[in-house]
């Protein structure tokens, strides 16, 4: 059996990242999440796929299908310590 992967352009994914975004933003399913937090997603092995979109005067964040807007009025549960902590490896 032959698998066929699907090959998206640049341009491609940020449409799809921001109709996405429109999407969220309409049914105010955004999730907020703090800056500290989304680094430690972003540093995460299991994450495939990340656009930034710059929309309605805010910048989203699209991580493999969640729509997130970075605000520091959350709580974090990443402390700076361990933003800062040394690579192991």
């Amino acid at each position: 059996m032959s698998e066929e992967t699907l090959t998206f352009t640049d341009q491609e994914r940020i449409e799809a990242a921001r109709t996405l975004v429109r999407n969220c933003n309409a049914t105010d399913t955004i999730i907020l999440i703090h800056p500290f937090d989304m680094a430690s997603l972003l540093k995460n092995p299991m994450t495939v796929d990340a656009v930034l979109i710059n929309m309605f005067d805010k910048q989203f964040v699209v991580v493999d299908g969640a729509v997130y807007e970075q605000v520091n009025t959350v709580k974090n549960t990443t402390k700076l310590s361990e933003m800062m902590a040394p690579r192991k490896g």
